[in-house]
């Protein structure tokens, strides 16, 4: 074995990662990036980098599973925000004895992936705008309150004082 801990008489995509393409695939399959899986099979990013474009069938495979858990992730938004059905069990106690029953449950809307959701479906409607977001920062002026007059006309009112019934004093 070379000093590299490659084998010699042929390159480490030859030697190395065929037998590392199932592991490749597995992380691949669960949504490693290249950057994991280069530091899993012990090379570079920029190895997979270079063994994509010299091997095509195993930029296809990575390509493969990115899509894959891309349509996957894209469903699993759509789901949750829209809202969808399951089926659960739940346990009941009927004449001392426990019954177990599949109930379907709505599982509701997320508004936190409605916004993500929409915010890429139609960014043009439901992206936040950085102006509105600018105007929500503002400081906010303090308004002057007088509670003393207030105070004097309900301490007047309670006292049965006229004055104070009709408004102004």
């Amino acid at each position: 074995m070379a000093k590299n801990g490659r084998p010699q008489g042929g390159s480490a995509y030859s030697q190395d990662v065929i037998t590392a393409i199932t592991k490749a695939r597995k992380l691949a399959d669960v949504g490693y990036l290249d950057g994991a899986i280069a530091e899993y099979l012990g090379v570079s990013k920029t190895t997979v980098k270079r063994w994509k474009e010299e091997h095509p069938e195993f930029g296809e495979l990575l390509k493969h599973f990115r899509d894959k858990n891309i349509a996957d992730g894209a469903a699993a938004l759509k789901k949750s925000a829209c809202g969808h059905w399951v089926w659960d069990t739940k346990a009941f106690v009927i004449e001392n004895a426990i019954r177990t029953v599949k109930v379907k449950k709505f599982i509701p809307p997320n508004p936190i992936s409605i916004q993500y959701f929409l915010g890429n479906l139609d960014p043009e409607h439901w992206r936040h705008r950085r102006d509105e977001l600018e105007m929500a920062n503002e400081p906010i002026t303090p308004i002057a309150v007088n509670i003393v007059a207030q105070s004097a006309r309900i301490e007047k009112a309670a006292t049965g004082d006229e004055s104070a019934q009709g408004g102004e004093s």
